[in-house]
């Protein structure tokens, strides 16, 4: 049986709430660039908008199954198989886990200088195959959404250099706990320690997020 994450049952409601907010956060940067697009109408605010959406989107449908599994798994230790998901959602973890490989290459895709679809077309098939043809979609799916996200630190840190100020570190911080946190996930059909983990990192995350959303509105 192939797992995806080792749940304690005392932090499944948590992680639940956790995902909520994330999808409130990662909406709230959408929103955000999508008003920045309409004024300034610089193509590469609209691709930021449009990737945070789609890993809105992943997180609303990750704590809606997460809902739907409540009440039907193991009372101890909650274990997440594929084989369960055959009958309790199937579709819907596939659904998560594209629409945040979606959302994170067309993020890095806005970082490309020179913008081409089909670049953004190869990276992104390239993404969505692996997953669905690999025996472990999970570890697959952490292991790529690690890989895109080291991607979007190397080009956070190079604003960081450049512009040296608290809006680029914070940014800069918030991606580094979410590379952490999926590093760590990988982890997680081991031991529920790490699922728990990587929630804590994700949320630290959207928390310097939501912080940098701040500013922004401040002013």
């Amino acid at each position: 049986m192939i797992s995806l994450y080792y749940i304690p049952n005392w932090f499944f409601t948590t992680s639940i709430v956790f995902e909520i907010i994330f999808a409130v956060v990662t909406a709230l940067v959408a929103f955000l660039s999508f008003r920045v697009y309409n004024l300034s109408k610089q193509n590469e605010f609209r691709l930021f908008g449009l990737g945070f959406t789609f890993i809105s989107l992943s997180y609303i449908i990750w704590s809606l199954i997460n809902l739907f599994l409540l009440d039907q798994l193991n009372e101890s230790i909650k274990v997440l198989s594929f084989q369960q998901f055959v009958s309790l959602g199937a579709l819907g973890i596939y659904f998560y886990m594209l629409l945040f490989i979606v959302g994170l290459v067309t993020l890095n895709y806005t970082t490309l200088k020179e913008k081409n679809k089909s670049i953004y077309i190869i990276i992104l098939l390239t993404s969505l195959v692996g997953i669905v043809t690999s025996f472990n979609k999970g570890f697959t799916f952490q292991i790529l959404s690690s890989i895109l996200l080291a991607f979007l630190l190397v080009h956070f840190a190079s604003q960081v250099k450049r512009n040296k100020n608290i809006k680029s570190v914070l940014v800069f911080v918030a991606f580094l706990s979410l590379v952490v946190s999926h590093i760590i996930f990988i982890f997680s059909t081991t031991q529920y320690v790490y699922y728990v983990a990587g929630h804590i990192f994700e949320l630290i995350a959207y928390i310097l997020i939501l912080l940098r959303l701040s500013i922004i509105i401040i002013k």
